[in-house]
């Protein structure tokens, strides 16, 4: 007999574990580095930990998986990162 299995190869389907670990900073740094970018702490309505992807050299199929912050800045979701990026431009 035939089985046939039909799945999107778009989204994510069966994580892989990651031999790397990641090690997120404290609120209270996150917050710190925010003011001392010339972020105004006000605006961050919500801050919560999610996770972005970055493609591996390896396969096209397969994404890893990075746990990283994300703000909630002047009603706009962004990573820390992406924040980080914004203020340092403002300057």
């Amino acid at each position: 007999s035939l089985a046939q299995i039909m799945t999107n190869v778009q989204t994510i389907q069966i994580p892989v574990p990651s031999d790397e670990e990641v090690q997120l900073v404290k609120t209270e740094t996150v917050l710190s580095e925010i003011t001392e970018a010339g972020g105004d702490v006000t605006q961050i309505t919500n801050l919560q930990i999610g996770y972005g992807w970055k493609d591996l050299k390896e396969t096209s199929q397969v994404v890893d998986l990075m746990p990283e912050w994300f703000v909630q800045y002047d009603h706009q979701w962004v990573s820390l990162s992406q924040l980080m990026t914004q203020l340092e431009g403002d300057d």
